[in-house]
């Protein structure tokens, strides 16, 4: 920063734009570390669905996710719906 005799102090635009950027850095950390929690916490979530889809019986899958004509037991499609529904369950 400097003073001019004139008119006081005035701050130079290679400083203005030295500290823009910084901040422009330091928010573009920040949002890529929210992406990086909000991916992990996805993983765990997904994780622990997995942990109790793999713990269920054949009847209480049946019990929690009906079958229908698109979705038959035991398919992938089931399965997958049914793994969406826990998570859903565990967010809730």
């Amino acid at each position: 920063m400097g003073i001019l005799r004139s008119s006081g102090s005035y701050v130079s635009e290679a400083l203005v734009s030295e500290l823009r950027a910084q901040i422009e850095a330091n928010e573009s950390r920040k949002q890529e570390l929210a992406e990086m929690e909000k991916r992990k916490a996805e993983e765990r979530l997904s994780k622990k669905a997995q942990e109790i889809f793999d713990q269920m019986s054949d009847d209480e899958k049946r019990a929690k996710m009906p079958e229908s004509p698109v979705a038959k037991f035991g398919s992938v499609a089931f399965e997958r719906l049914l793994l969406a529904q826990i998570k859903v369950d565990l967010a809730d």
